[in-house]
């Protein structure tokens, strides 16, 4: 049996950061707006020289975010057991999704990406999970 009496305790540390992050990003795009056009990365893979610049971290921001709301939604969707969930970074659709994405200008990105709408919708799940 699994001791969940800090659970709510560890939710509201999850909460607190996701709430930092979010006010974060929200600062960062003024700046990476004005930087652009940004160069892309000649290599984004999972290899030893991969390299993310603003428009891949941006694209992968835009997808990851989606993501792991599907798999918030799973596991408190799922069975008394575990649930599997997650991916690796060589994910194929991960690495497609990124690279499509990061010719996307970061206006874009940041307001067709819902970036702040997906941060809403984690804590909305982290809090009636």
């Amino acid at each position: 049996m699994t001791d969940t009496s800090n659970l709510r305790q560890v939710i509201d540390g999850l909460l607190d950061r996701l709430d930092h992050a979010g006010r974060a990003l929200a600062a960062l795009e003024p700046a990476v707006r004005a930087g652009e056009p940004w160069p892309l990365s000649a290599s984004i893979g999972v290899e030893p020289e991969a390299h993310w610049g603003p428009p891949e971290v941006l694209a992968h921001l835009a997808e990851m975010l989606p993501f792991w709301l599907g798999e918030i939604e799973r596991v408190l969707a799922g069975s008394p057991e575990p649930v599997p969930f997650g991916r690796v970074a060589s994910n194929e659709i991960r690495v497609a999704v990124i690279e499509r994405d990061r010719t996307v200008p970061a206006r874009e990105l940041f307001v067709t990406g819902h970036l702040e709408d997906h941060v809403e919708q984690l804590r909305a799940s982290l809090r009636t999970g």
